[in-house]
C-alpha cells in the first residue's frame, strides 16, 4: 500500500462539501500534509511557495481559472517537478470537457463520485509509474536528453511486462525529439507488427512529416483519424502537414473538426482563426478569435494578439466600430503593456485609414513610431516585422528598411521568419525588397563564421570569442553565432579551467538559445559537455 504520510498533498475543489468529502477520504489515507485552494488562482499562488507531491485538481472552479487551466499553467512554468502526480477530478461527462481535459494529460482523471479505494488504486498506479520513469524523468527535467535515453536503455533491458509498451513510448519519443529519426521509427514499426496502437500509428507519421514526407504523412494522418477519431493530435498535425503545401482550406477543415471535438483548447483555437484568416473565411476566423480571446481571460498563454487580431477580422469584415472597441477592451486587459498598446496603435492606424479618418490615421502612426523606438529591445519579432510593414505604408521607408534590416541580421538562420519578411513585402507590393539585404547579411554571417572558425581552429579561443561577441551584439538573436560561440567557450574552458565568470557565461548562451527555440538535436552535445563541465567544477569547489 502506497505511504501517504510523507507526501505533501495540495487539495483544488471550489464546493465546500466536496472539498470537505475529499479531505476526509485522503485523511483516512493517513494523510499528514494537507493544503486546500478553493480556486485555480490560489492553487497556483500555493505551487509558487511550496513543491507538493500529489494535486488533487477539480475541473469546474466557479469564477477564475479552472482545471484545465491550472494544470497548463502549472506545466508551463514548470511549477510541478515530473515525480509529482496531477490527478484531475470533475463530475463532468461532456465529451468536450473530457477531451480537452485528457489532452493535457493529467497524470488520472477521476470522475466524481469515486470512492477512497479507487483514489487510493489511481494513486498507486500513478506513482508506481513515477517511481519506475523516476530517473529519465528527472534527466528530461533538467533537459538533458542523452542522459534521459541514457537511463531509458538501461531500463529496457530488464523492464517489467507491464511497463515495457511505455517505455518503448517513452524511447521513442525521446529519439524524435532528438531527431534519431532511425531509431524511433524503428521502435514504432516494431510495436505496429505486433499490435496496433494508435500512439505508434501517430509517431510514424511524425517522423513523416519531420523528414518532409508531406504526403506520406497526410495519407497516415487520415488513416489514425478514420480509425481513431479521438486522437486529437492527429488533426493537427494533419492541418501542419496541409499547410507545409499550402492546402490552407484543408488544414482549416482538419483544425475545425478539432475544435468541435475538444473546443476549451486556445492554442487550437488561435490557430484555426489564424488559418481561417487565410482562406478568407471571417466568420470561422471570428468565431475561433473570439473563443481565443474568452480562453484566455485566465489561462498563462493569454495574449493580446489575440485582440488585434479580431480586431483586424472585424476591420476586414466591415465591422469598424466592433474593431475600434476590441482594441479598448485590449488596452483594459493588458495595462503599462507596450506591446499591446503598439499592436493597438497600429491596428487603429489601419482602421482609421480605412475610414477615411486622415488625421486620426496620423496620430495612431506617430504613436506606434513612439513606442515602437522607445520601447525597441523588449519587442518581439513579430511586432516588429508589424511595425515595419506599416512604416512602408505610411511613408515612412527608411524607418521600416532599419527596422527590417535590424531583423534579418538577428534572423538570417530563421528561414520560416526569413519567409515571412518576404511575405510581408509581397503583400505590399514590394517583391524581392528584402533579398539584397538578406543575401547581404548570409555573407556577413560566413565572413564571421568563417573568422571566428579559423581562429578557433588556431586554438586562438579568447579572439574567436572576442569575434563572436561582437558578432552576437549586432545579431543578438542569431542562432548560428549563439552556438558557435557557446562551443569555442566551452572549450575553452576545458583548456583553462572552470571559474564562476566563464561557467555564467557558458549558461547564458546556453539559456539564450533554448529561449530562441535551437532546435534540441543541436544543443545535445553542448549540454551534455556543460554538465559535465559543472561535475567537474563543483567537484573541485567542495574539495
Amino acid at each position: 500500500m502506497l505511504d501517504l504520510k510523507s507526501k505533501k498533498i495540495l487539495l483544488i475543489e471550489d464546493y465546500p462539501v466536496m472539498r470537505k468529502a475529499i479531505r476526509d477520504m485522503l485523511y483516512s489515507l493517513d494523510v499528514v500534509t494537507l493544503i486546500e485552494a478553493e480556486n485555480g488562482q490560489k492553487a497556483i499562488n500555493a505551487m509558487q511557495s511550496q513543491k507538493f507531491d500529489i494535486v488533487l485538481c477539480d475541473y469546474n472552479l466557479g469564477d477564475g481559472k479552472n482545471g484545465l487551466q491550472v494544470l497548463e499553467e502549472a506545466r508551463f512554468r514548470k511549477l510541478l517537478p515530473s515525480s509529482a502526480a496531477f490527478i484531475m477530478v470533475t463530475a463532468e461527462q461532456l465529451q468536450g470537457m473530457v477531451l480537452s481535459a485528457v489532452e493535457n494529460k493529467p497524470d488520472e482523471y477521476l470522475t466524481k463520485p469515486f470512492t477512497v479505494q479507487l483514489l487510493l488504486t489511481r494513486l498507486e498506479r500513478t506513482f508506481e509509474r513515477k517511481q519506475f520513469f523516476k530517473l529519465v524523468d528527472a534527466a528530461i527535467d533538467i533537459e538533458n536528453y542523452p542522459l534521459a535515453i541514457k537511463y531509458c536503455d538501461k531500463l529496457l533491458d530488464g523492464s517489467p511486462k507491464k511497463m515495457h509498451t511505455a517505455l518503448l513510448k517513452k524511447r521513442a519519443e525521446l529519439a524524435v525529439h532528438t531527431q534519431d529519426f532511425s531509431t524511433a521509427q524503428h521502435i514504432y514499426q516494431d510495436i505496429l507488427e505486433q499490435r496496433e496502437l494508435n500512439w505508434a500509428l501517430l509517431g510514424i507519421a511524425q517522423i513523416h512529416y519531420l523528414q518532409g514526407n508531406t504526403e506520406e504523412a497526410i495519407g497516415t494522418f487520415q488513416e489514425i483519424i478514420s480509425k481513431y477519431p479521438m486522437t486529437l493530435e492527429a488533426y493537427d498535425l494533419l492541418a501542419q502537414s496541409y499547410e507545409a503545401t499550402e492546402q490552407h482550406i484543408e488544414a482549416q477543415e482538419a483544425l475545425h473538426k478539432a475544435v468541435l471535438l475538444s473546443p476549451q483548447t486556445i492554442l487550437r483555437q488561435r490557430k484555426l482563426a489564424t488559418i481561417a484568416n487565410k482562406t478568407g473565411d471571417l466568420e470561422t476566423a471570428e468565431n475561433a478569435c473570439k473563443a481565443a480571446v474568452v480562453l484566455g481571460k485566465y489561462s498563462v498563454h493569454k495574449s493580446s494578439n489575440d485582440f488585434s487580431n479580431l480586431a483586424q477580422i472585424f476591420k476586414k469584415a466591415d465591422k469598424k466600430t466592433e474593431a475600434l472597441e476590441i482594441l479598448q477592451t485590449m488596452r483594459k486587459e493588458f495595462p503599462n503593456d507596450p506591446s499591446a498598446e503598439l499592436r493597438a496603435t497600429i491596428a487603429e492606424n489601419e482602421i482609421y485609414q480605412s475610414m477615411d479618418e486622415v488625421e486620426q490615421a496620423k496620430e495612431a502612426f506617430s504613436k506606434a513610431l513612439s513606442i515602437s523606438k522607445q520601447y525597441d529591445q523588449i519587442l518581439d519579432k513579430e511586432i516588429k516585422l508589424e511595425m515595419s510593414r506599416v512604416c512602408y505604408q505610411n511613408d515612412h521607408e527608411e524607418t521600416a528598411d532599419e527596422l527590417i534590416k535590424q531583423l534579418i541580421k538577428s534572423h538570417i538562420d530563421d528561414d520560416d521568419f526569413i519567409n515571412e519578411i518576404n511575405i510581408m513585402h509581397s503583400s505590399i507590393g514590394r517583391e524581392n525588397h528584402a533579398d539584397e539585404l538578406i543575401n547581404a547579411t548570409r555573407q556577413e554571417l560566413i565572413h564571421v563564421n568563417n573568422e571566428g572558425v579559423k581562429l578557433y581552429q588556431q586554438e586562438k579561443f579568447i579572439e574567436a570569442i572576442a569575434v563572436f561577441a561582437k558578432a552576437f551584439k549586432a545579431m543578438p538573436e542569431n542562432k548560428t553565432i549563439i552556438l558557435n560561440m557557446t562551443t569555442i567557450i566551452l572549450h575553452n574552458i576545458k583548456v583553462s579551467g572552470c571559474t564562476k565568470g566563464n561557467m555564467a557565461e557558458a549558461k547564458f548562451y546556453i539559456n539564450k538559445a533554448k529561449k530562441l527555440g535551437v532546435a534540441q538535436y543541436k544543443l545535445n552535445s553542448i549540454q551534455m559537455e556543460y554538465a559535465k563541465l559543472v561535475h567537474s567544477f563543483n567537484k573541485t569547489a567542495t574539495k
